[in-house]
């Protein structure tokens, strides 16, 4: 019985998980908002595919429909809590009209093997230090966008290699975007992957197998097709530039695609080929998207991705990932997470299972608390190594 009690606790976990995202009545997902009506990301982004930085309307978005009301001035109306989500906490001065600024951190406190004391591991993570700036030309036509991003060196319980080194500053993005017609708009510049569903959490399998994780940005030219019912994106890339082992940079092109089954439901597909002197990479996805009411929404993917090094056999592997949001009140939130996954699909090997809630809490606009307690369940390790690993996440995230 002992041996089957932490199976029998993550199938546990993962049903009621999925159980929460068929049936609550209140959920939505945090990369978008499509259970408010929000379909597109061009809306809230600069950047049509999404991500950072937000545009003044969605940031007065996240203001009013995700974050508590800031209990120091809990009587204010939404029209002034928008303007104060703004980077000078009111309307851009006339002198900086077309000029936008967004800072960006984003802290992990990490938690490993908390079902096992005696292997239990625990650091601190600065992931994200970035400061944006926007160039906006009149009627929005002419868009540039440049970051810089200060990683510092690693603290918590690290090795002494790790810890000595040094702190760096690097770009994840830096591109000009203009519309050649009424409907389409390219990019130029180094931007991500367009592929898939842009969630946060980058060492998902969904986020690392395909390669468009936290720092996987490719220098590139990208297009984005709009209209009311589907959106398409087509992107060349040759790797990132700035990365000086010209040998490792994958160059190739993807492409995504969305259209509207009904008014807040979603599906689409991605597809990806990239190549190196190191390994090819070939992937395709399945996605979508679905609003169950006021702000309420599931998210689900399903890919394939086929990995080949020099002189090696290629590896397939896959995943499935999902995530809902469950809104108890006005700026607090219950997820659930599940993804399985494989590096090789067709051939025996290890398995993997993540399953597990989190707390998602945004006391006021520009503050982001979240911690997860995720459970990791392997089958088929030949190390024979202990199966299931109990991790507990602390996050902090702030934007200004």
């Amino acid at each position: 019985m002992k041996k089957l009690a932490p199976s029998f606790l993550f199938l546990s976990v993962f049903a009621a998980g999925i159980f929460s995202s068929l049936f609550s009545p209140q959920s939505f997902a945090y990369p978008n908002f499509i259970g408010y009506g929000y379909t597109s990301c061009m809306v809230c982004h600069f950047n049509s595919f999404g991500g950072v930085p937000l545009t003044d309307y969605g940031r007065a978005l996240g203001a009013v429909a995700v974050s508590s009301k800031p209990f120091w001035n809990s009587k204010a109306s939404d029209e002034k809590l928008g303007e104060e989500a703004q980077f000078f906490f009111g309307p851009n001065p006339d002198v900086l009209k077309n000029i936008r600024f967004q800072a960006n951190y984003r802290g992990l406190t990490y938690i490993s093997k908390l079902n096992r004391s005696e292997e239990r591991q625990s650091r601190y993570i600065n992931m994200v230090g970035d400061l944006s700036t926007v160039y906006v030309g009149e009627q929005n036509r002419l868009i540039g966008v440049v970051n810089l991003g200060f990683i510092p060196p690693p603290q918590g319980n690290t090795d002494k290699l790790s810890s000595q080194k040094k702190s760096r500053i690097i770009t994840r993005e830096h591109y000009v975007s203009y519309p050649v017609m009424k409907k389409l708009r390219a990019y130029l510049g180094l931007m991500d992957i367009a592929y898939g569903i842009r969630h946060p959490d980058h060492i998902s399998a969904s986020r690392q197998y395909p390669g468009t994780s936290m720092n996987d940005q490719t220098h590139g030219v990208a297009l984005h097709l709009a209209n009311k019912s589907s959106e398409f994106g087509l992107q060349g890339f040759v790797g990132n530039l700035l990365e000086p082992l010209s040998s490792i940079r994958q160059k190739g092109a993807s492409a995504t695609f969305e259209f509207d089954v009904l008014e807040k439901f979603r599906l689409g597909s991605s597809l990806l080929y990239s190549k190196s002197t190191v390994r090819s990479r070939m992937a395709g996805a399945v996605h979508g998207r679905l609003g169950l009411g006021k702000g309420s929404a599931l998210l689900g993917e399903i890919g394939l991705v086929k990995t080949t090094l020099i002189d090696e056999d290629p590896l397939y592997a896959s995943y499935i990932w999902g995530q809902s949001t469950v809104r108890t009140i006005r700026g607090l939130h219950v997820l659930f997470t599940a993804e399985a996954s494989t590096r090789d699909t067709f051939h025996p090997g290890t398995r993997s299972l993540m399953a597990g809630p989190s707390l998602q809490y945004f006391p006021f606009s520009r503050l982001e608390l979240r911690t997860d307690l995720w459970i990791y369940r392997s089958f088929g390790d030949p190390s024979g190594a202990p199966a299931d690993d109990f991790r507990l996440n602390g996050q902090v995230h702030l934007w200004f």
